[in-house]
């Protein structure tokens, strides 16, 4: 078995015929490069240190992982409420492979949560002003329900109801759910005892049987409580 496993290997060298050019000869590598050119291969690593040099500078100042990155003190920021949502950290990620600096994060930061603050009373306004045209009776209105609210229900079971109402939709649906005529002051309070005529008379009429914009919840309450306490049309 040859050691040399090359097929060049105890070859004779054989010149080319009479007339013929022999092959171009080719550098080789390993050889050395011509005098005053830097080899391939410390180009190579040249460039590679640049870029590290750069990229360490780049970098300069950026926190060593997304984690570092902390919420400022902002006007109108809920800390707790950013810190403990999923938006928050993918927030935080994109700026640290970004290689955004502390200052940076925190202007970021800032101009974030001026343009949602922006956003929520612009929403806010619009739902408002789908409650009626009169500020005072919309103030009114709310604070209306979010007193009977507080009434009827447990204090922590309130405060979730009330952190839901964002929208007028919602506020309209608490309405109705308790019984309360929005354009009235206080909450109205069902009689004592409602009997089958009485009943049968507010069947008939447009506040329980007309279109959505007439119906009276206060009135649909009654005739629904009416049936669920066992109450018949027939005059007792």
């Amino acid at each position: 078995m040859q050691n040399d496993p090359s097929l060049l290997s105890g070859v004779d060298p054989v010149d080319p015929p009479e007339g013929q050019t022999p092959p171009p000869t080719t550098e080789v590598s390993g050889e050395l490069p011509p005098e005053g050119q830097t080899p391939p291969e410390e180009v190579a690593k040249t460039e590679e240190e640049i870029r590290a040099t750069l990229l360490a500078e780049l970098r300069e100042g950026v926190p060593e992982k997304p984690e570092d990155y902390t919420v400022p003190e902002i006007e109108g920021l809920d800390k707790e409420a950013l810190e403990s949502s999923s938006v928050y950290q993918t927030m935080r990620e994109a700026a640290h492979e970004l290689g955004m600096k502390p200052d940076k994060w925190n202007e970021f930061l800032g101009k974030w949560s001026s343009a949602e603050r922006q956003e929520m009373d612009t929403f806010r306004d619009e739902q408002l002003a789908l409650l009626g045209k009169d500020e005072g009776v919309v103030k009114q209105r709310l604070g209306t329900l979010s007193g009977a609210l507080t009434r009827m229900l447990p204090e922590d079971e309130a405060k979730a109801l009330m952190g839901v109402a964002v929208s007028a939709g919602t506020i309209k649906a608490l309405e109705r759910l308790i019984g309360n005529k929005p354009s009235q002051s206080t909450v109205v309070s069902f009689p004592q005892k409602d009997d089958g005529p009485t009943i049968a008379k507010l069947m008939n009429s447009k506040e329980y049987m007309g279109y959505e914009h007439e119906r009276d919840p206060t009135i649909v309450a009654r005739v629904e409580k009416f049936f669920a306490e066992g109450g018949t049309l027939k005059a007792e």
